[in-house]
């Protein structure tokens, strides 16, 4: 408990900050990786820059798509849903706000007060501006997503990794988790001619417009940052790579670093616990703590899967590879956020935070062709969960 990632230790207790159910045994991070080789050969090697923000992303996705380099997208895994929509929803939002949604708290801007178990938490603000920037940037409208990424399946995932790390092929950007390297060790026969990298998540770009949604007062959170080049320009110096713009006030700097350091994570896919009928529990808290010791932690960097684990732990960095150095540096104080399901609402009424009520996966419904605009699939989300159907979800909290 006192070394691991606080806020993944605040999502294993649930609604209960008191008690613990389960550890996550990696930290799962996801984000975008990037083929270096690509891009440089594409723009030319010190013509391009890491995007700061959403904007600077769909800027270098348009340049890309000129010399026909594209974003690969395996649509059939919510890999993109379970990351950047997520991410940018929370930046948005506030973390606050975003873990409201999933504790069921709603705001009523009739009454000026938060209100519980309410289909209201579907209109936070966050999960439009993250719906209508992730339409932008992967449909196929705009062409800056492979076409037919979103009919990949899962059969073929291997074979897209492996493309992804090519240089020939011109796939510029992958959407995936921590541990892609080593799964394509795993799985591949073909080796990388290419130096891949995961990039720490862009702010998303609209968040200068943003307000506390769960607050009658509607002024701008960001009222000195009033363009994407100001906050680019605030993104460096919280980085550590610049000056602060004239006027930015160290609220807003608060405001900005914590949406820097907000990454998307599966941490909850992948937990371990000792179930209460256990005769052997002595031995699994034993393994438990021996996992979070330094000798663990190491282990399991080297040998399960290539994952991280979800402590704070000072890697021997002379023994990552470029691409894990990469992970490491994008989600070094990392705020982790993820499809948290604190309240019975959803672990137990069926509410679901990233569908609209159909088969697609929403990144399928971002990208598929002559589909939704982001607009319209957020608010096919609020209709999902409003109304008859709500009281439905709200009659099981009884039964």
């Amino acid at each position: 408990g006192d070394i691991i990632n606080d806020s993944i230790k605040e999502a294993c207790s649930l609604a209960d900050s008191e008690t613990y159910y389960f550890i996550p045994y990696v930290t799962a991070a996801m984000s975008l990786y990037y083929n270096e080789t690509v891009i440089n050969n594409a723009l030319g090697e010190g013509n391009w820059t890491i995007p700061n923000t959403s904007d600077e992303l769909i800027a270098l996705c348009k340049q890309l798509k000129e010399k026909g380099c594209h974003f690969l997208l395996p649509g059939g895994l919510d890999q993109w849903a379970s990351s950047y929509y997520i991410a940018w929803w929370s930046q948005y939002e506030g973390n606050e706000n975003y873990k409201k949604f999933f504790n069921g708290i709603g705001y009523d801007a009739t009454k000026n007060r938060e209100t519980a178990n309410s289909s209201l938490i579907f209109q936070q603000p966050g999960r439009l501006a993250s719906a209508v920037a992730s339409y932008e940037l992967l449909s196929y409208e705009n062409g800056y997503t492979l076409p037919n990424s979103a009919e990949i399946t899962v059969n073929n995932l291997n074979e897209y990794q492996t493309r992804f790390t090519l240089a020939k092929n011109k796939y510029a950007f992958y959407p995936c988790g921590d541990w892609l390297m080593q799964e394509l060790e795993n799985n591949s026969t073909i080796e990388s001619d290419c130096v891949i990298k995961m990039m720490k998540t862009p702010v998303i770009s609209s968040i200068i417009e943003s307000t506390n949604s769960y607050s009658a007062d509607k002024a701008k959170r960001l009222p000195n940052i009033t363009s994407d080049t100001i906050l680019s320009q605030v993104i460096d110096y919280v980085d550590g790579n610049g000056k602060l713009p004239k006027g930015v006030t160290e609220e807003e700097v608060a405001i900005i670093k914590e949406a820097r350091n907000t990454v998307g994570s599966k941490a909850l896919d992948q937990v371990t616990y000792a179930p209460v009928f256990s005769n052997a529990k002595t031995l699994a808290d034993n393994f438990l703590l021996y996992m979070a010791s330094d000798e663990g932690i190491q282990i399991l960097k080297e040998h399960c899967d290539g994952g991280f684990a979800p402590y704070d732990y000072e890697y021997d960095v002379s023994k990552l590879s470029v691409t894990e150095f990469s992970v490491y540096e994008a989600t070094k104080n990392a705020i982790y956020v993820d499809d948290f399901k604190y309240h019975e609402l959803f672990y137990s009424a069926g509410v679901n935070s990233l569908t609209a009520g159909t088969a697609d996966t929403l990144d399928g419904m971002f990208c598929k062709p002559n589909g939704l605009t982001g607009e319209e699939i957020n608010q096919e989300m609020i209709e999902a969960f409003s109304g008859v159907k709500w009281d439905n979800y709200i009659s099981k909290l009884s039964k």
